[in-house]
């Protein structure tokens, strides 16, 4: 045969005899789009152009080829699947190009969707090439018809002009703001209604426009899926109704009419009657339709109007329908996974969409939970060959039962518990566990999700499970949206693009967009994340992180109109409710800050005062500590002491000369506030010098209207003002001076974290809060200094705490509250996050040493146990079923403090009762836990009881400490480590006999731990502790401070007592200098960790004795 002949390839052909070729089973459109392309299912991309196209010798007119929509039919939400199909056969041949090219019909696809391959992209299917040429000559030989190339172009055309035009009705439905119901008939119709079709139609699937083709002629086919406009068209005979649309019974012609369901002008509507009371279920029965006809015309005008169905009554299937039938085996056969499981599951994803069998769906427990569990299940069958998984039809199962259907939402509303935690078979649950809600189960597949089909059918799932109020607030709760950031992140080719487009819209109608029905102001609500954050693959789905991936998304779209398009609407909608960081005055770094360096540091801050109550033991110039024999007080006042000769002129000169003639003249000491005014009123030329004063807040009216502050602010100013001959007449000056300090000031401390000063430094104030700082302040005498615990990147802002953020959130919200004016709107207090959840973000430097005394791996596997405990709804209720117990343990804790040693231990063992939800679950790292163990280190400490102190110390650190503050070199963790080295040198002063004698005391009788206890090598313990706290010391105050050569000179002593035993600690050295890669080091320094684990262990036994 001569291909290459236009006239014998067109040898007349009927439609009839085309449609004829058709295999019955390729007429049931059921396949859309090849979910790689969008387009039609070619195997390559440059012969799209050439679908539908003949040659010139042809009479037929060639036909522009454009990429298929892929937003999905006109009356759809986009919810539909897009499986891919392979070859079905060859009906055609042609050279292009140069080379043999044929026309391929698809399966699943009509024949109009064939397309034209090249003979390389066929060699895959040796089988279709073969069936092709025995074809082809029977063609030749006239044994079978040819193909009418020129209706089949036709055709092509016709449809691409009925696609273009079912876009832009689409486009015209999603811009309407929600879909309105008519109650009253128009002038020739009985009632507007809408059919109860899927959201997903199995018969009228996305993007694959079928014909039906009556008779002969081409020009009289129309598409299957009824393509609806403004006007009432008629609905012919076969087609598909999409859900939705207003569906009317024409009474003079007695046939079935319709449109879009929207207002159209001019239309009487009865705007006060509600969306469902407005509607009516049109009976399916064509004789019924038939037995509606009136024989006179009647006065539609004036007559009264059809009784309406109650809002939610969904009338059922007539008693003879072989649908319920169909319907109630294949319930049958999901509930008890029975032999036609798969097949049951086919008959319910083509059932759901219809109203009353999606309500009943929902209804159904069991049924509902095996289909959730399915859908985040890795089950059998996940799109093989092209087929739909069973987690794939679930989800479909699901969304088709949900969307569009306002009863079923209400049942399900009833079902939340089961929605959120499905009780899953274990087997299939991957690496999720029992008991995991929803979220996490889906999560935990994702990453074996290799189908966008059938992720996209999830995201619609998804989509109708938040339309119930309830659950979306669960869901966000439970990091929903992590989730399907997640999924959005998922996969970076082309085809994935579809899923992420699907997600889109999920947020933006749920959450973003109030004319689709999001309620705004439910999510987002936290500030946008800084790039930096987004780039980390442990922050990278923070709910901040959201226009960081989709501008990257847009970047990469850009030779992709389409996706460009939806995905800059997403962006703009995105920011639009993203709530906008109240900075004010900040401070923001100038350049990439590392962990560890210092930002600002400042040897003489503006104003700094010793505290009152640490005068005899503080140096007022240094701040260095003392004993009061070893401090002198100055001559003149009597009030101030200095460690130095040196530290005294330096005081005289800078502000002491001027206060000094007032002390004298005092009969006491003046509170700390005073002073500290005193000292901004004698030098006050240094206030209109200081061009950082304005941008500090003052709070003064907040500050006023508490009528015991504003007395106290009062009082205060008078004195510093009449001391310092300060003119009334500036008093205003004064009192905003006093505000700016009580709402800026710091607390000097010293490195245990003891108050024993007030410093003022503008620059330093502008630093805002945050629950989870990336900057900690730190004094080094009256040195203030601020060094980054995390990597700051430049321009990104700087945070610092201003109360401690281990508290529980209501404590940390009532002093922000109470003391600086505020409501912190971090992260960590919007989400009310968990240590455990902060420290899963943690990135470890990788320090040998460091990990193996914290054993990093073991301590993040516990944090995620624990948060994983916190999204089970059982543990939730508990924790919320005593709502007032935590804030009683925090009262009783601060009334012990004031208590004597005996009376002291009564109210930490009731305290510690109270703490029992925590205790039981092992969360010691949540508030208040932390604080009780503190006081119960300190009631022991103060009773010098060395050992119970060690072991109460070691198991906060241990257990409490490296969630609270996940960076090891977090000032408190490296002073704690200290403090704990300096407790275990005082242990290794005792002797066997108190050291064991204590053991009976406090922790037990038993032999094996007292055995323990007295056969730790106590020093080299020390030792161990020393080097790693002398590298940490470096990043959490910087080298040369007085709390790093203290350190220092620690370490030198225990080496030289180790000397002196003999040699031992010279392995240790080697580990310390080898930065923890020397074996016989790093084997000496495991044992000595696993003594304070050890240790750590007794803590059990100490709570008995209380």
């Amino acid at each position: 045969m001569n291909v290459d002949s236009s006239e014998q390839i067109y040898n007349g052909s009927s439609p009839e005899q085309i449609e004829d070729r058709i295999d019955p089973s390729s007429t049931q459109d059921s396949i859309l789009t090849n979910t790689e392309t969008d387009h039609n299912p070619s195997l390559i991309e440059s012969h799209r152009e050439d679908a539908g196209h003949v040659d010139s010798s042809s009479d037929a007119s060639t036909v522009e080829e454009e990429p298929y929509d892929s937003t999905g039919s006109l009356a759809s939400t986009g919810d539909e699947d897009e499986p891919e199909n392979p070859p079905e056969r060859i009906i055609w041949e042609d050279h292009r190009h140069g080379q043999p090219c044929y026309l391929v019909k698809w399966q699943g696809y009509s024949l109009i969707r064939s397309t034209w391959e090249t003979e390389d992209s066929l060699r895959e299917y040796p089988r279709l090439l073969s069936t092709w040429e025995s074809e082809r000559q029977k063609i030749s030989e006239g044994k079978s018809d040819g193909f009418d190339l020129a209706a089949y172009t036709n055709a092509r055309k016709h449809l691409w002009q009925l696609e273009k035009e079912r876009r832009r009705l689409r486009r015209l439905k999603r811009a309407v703001k929600s879909v309105l119901a008519a109650a009253k008939a128009a002038d020739d119709c009985f009632v507007l209604a809408t059919i109860p079709s899927p959201p997903s139609p199995s018969s009228s699937p996305r993007g694959d426009t079928e014909l039906i083709c009556p008779g002969d002629n081409l020009s009289e086919c129309y598409p299957k899926q009824f393509q609806p406009t403004e006007e009432f068209q008629l609905i012919r005979e076969g087609q598909d109704i999409p859900p939705g649309l207003h569906v009317r019974l024409n009474i003079w012609t007695g046939e079935k009419e319709a449109r879009l369901n929207i207002p159209i002008e001019g239309e009487d509507v009865e705007s006060n009657i509600p969306v469902e009371q407005a509607m009516v279920v049109v009976p399916e029965s064509e004789q019924e339709a038939t037995d509606q006809k009136i024989e006179e015309k009647p006065a539609v005008r004036g007559q009264e109007p059809p009784e309406y169905n109650p809002a939610g009554k969904i009338l059922p299937p007539r008693p003879d329908d072989t649908e319920l039938e169909t319907f109630q085996k294949a319930m049958l056969f999901v509930n008890t996974e029975g032999h036609d499981f798969d097949t049951a599951l086919d008959d319910l994803s083509d059932l759901s969409h219809d109203i009353y069998y999606g309500v009943e769906i929902v209804k159904d427990g069991p049924v509902l939970e095996r289909l959730i569990c399915l859908l985040a299940s890795q089950s059998p069958g996940h799109e093989v060959e092209g087929k739909k998984g069973r987690d794939h039809k679930a989800a479909s199962i699901l969304s088709s039962a949900i969307q569009n259907n306002p009863t079923a939402l209400k049942e399900l509303t009833k079902m939340q518990k089961l929605v959120l935690y499905p009780t899953c078979d274990a087997e299939k649950l991957g690496g999720a566990k029992p008991g995991d809600n929803i979220i996490k189960l889906l999560h935990s597949q994702l990453s074996s999700e290799h189908s966008p089909a059938a992720l996209r059918a999830k995201v619609s799932a998804l989509s109708g499970f938040l339309k119930d109020p309830s659950i979306r607030d669960n869901f966000i709760t439970n990091e929903g949206m992590k989730l399907l950031l997640s999924m959005f992140l998922k996969g970076t080719d082309y085809k994935w693009s579809s899923v992420k487009e699907r997600i889109a819209n999920l947020v933006t109608d749920n959450f973003l967009d109030e004319e689709m029905g999001a309620v705004l102001g439910i999510w987002p609500k936290l500030p946008i994340s800084s790039d930096k954050v987004c780039e980390k693959s442990n922050t990278r789905t923070s709910d901040g992180c959201w226009e960081y991936h989709v501008k990257r998304f847009v970047a990469s779209a850009k030779k992709n109109e389409a996706d460009e398009d939806w995905a800059t609407e997403f962006l703009n909608a995105l920011q639009r409710q993203r709530p906008q960081r109240k900075i004010g005055a900040s401070l923001l770094a100038s350049k990439d800050v590392e962990q560890g360096e210092a930002i600002i540091k400042i040897n003489n801050p503006f104003i700094s005062v010793v505290e009152k109550s640490a005068l005899d033991r503080i140096c007022a110039y240094c701040f260095k500590e003392g004993k009061e024999s070893g401090l002198k007080r100055c001559s003149g006042c009597k009030t101030d002491r200095y460690c130095s000769q040196s530290c005294q002129v330096a005081s005289w000169k800078a502000f002491h000369k001027k206060e000094c003639p007032i002390f004298k003249g005092l009969p006491g000491v003046l509170p700390t506030p005073v002073r500290a005014l005193l000292q901004v009123l004698l030098q006050h030329r240094a206030i209109s010098e200081e061009p950082r004063w304005p941008q500090l807040k003052s709070h003064m009216v907040e500050q006023q209207n508490d009528r015991e502050r504003a007395m106290e602010m009062m009082l205060q100013c008078k004195a510093a003002m009449k001391y310092a001959n300060f003119p009334e007449k500036s008093a205003n000056i004064a009192v905003e001076i006093l505000a700016r300090m009580r709402v800026n000031a710091f607390r000097i401390t010293l490195p245990d974290d003891t108050p024993v000063g007030l410093c003022f430094e503008p620059r330093a104030s502008l630093a805002n809060h945050s629950c989870t700082p990336n900057v900690a302040i730190t004094f080094d005498g009256r040195a203030l200094c601020m060094r980054a615990i995390e990597h700051i990147k430049k321009d990104e802002e700087v945070f610092i705490s201003y109360v401690d953020p281990t508290q529980r959130r209501e404590m940390r919200q009532n002093e922000l509250r109470d003391r600086y004016f505020f409501t912190c709107e971090c992260e960590k207090c919007v989400r009310d996050m968990s240590p455990y959840q902060i420290f899963q973000r943690f990135v470890s430097d990788g320090s040998q040493k460091v990990d193996l005394l914290y054993r990093l791996d073991q301590s993040k596997a516990f944090a995620s146990s624990q948060v994983a405990k916190e999204a089970s709804i059982s543990f939730t209720e508990e924790l919320k079923s005593q709502p007032n117990i935590f804030t009683q343990a925090e009262s009783i804790l601060q009334k012990s403090k004031d208590e004597s040693i005996t009376s002291k231990f009564r109210y930490l063992k009731k305290a510690h009762s109270l703490l029992s939800p925590l205790t039981t679950h092992g969360r010691y790292a949540q508030a208040p836990y932390p604080s009780f163990l503190h006081a119960f280190y300190l009631a022991y400490l103060d009773t010098e009881a060395y050992l119970p102190a060690t072991v109460v110390l070691i198991f906060l650190h241990l257990k409490c400490d490296i969630y609270n503050y996940p960076q090891p070199h977090n000032p408190v963790r490296v002073i704690r480590l200290f403090t704990i080295a300096q407790l275990l040198k005082v242990i290794a002063s005792m002797s066997t006999e108190d050291l064991q004698s204590t053991c009976k005391q406090f922790l037990s009788k038993d032999k094996e731990n007292i055995e323990m206890v007295l056969g730790i090598d106590y020093i080299s313990t020390v030792q161990a502790l020393l080097i790693l706290v002398t590298e940490l010391v470096e990043k959490s105050h910087g080298p040369g401070t007085r709390i790093a050569v203290e350190i220092r000179t620690e370490l030198e002593d225990v080496e030289e007592v180790q000397r002196l035993r003999g040699g031992y600690g010279e392995y240790l050295k080697l580990w310390q200098i080898s930065n923890g890669a020397d074996i016989q080091g790093r084997e000496q320094a495991k044992i000595c960790f696993a003594a304070l684990r050890e240790l750590a262990e007794l803590m059990p036994l100490l709570l008995e004795t209380i």
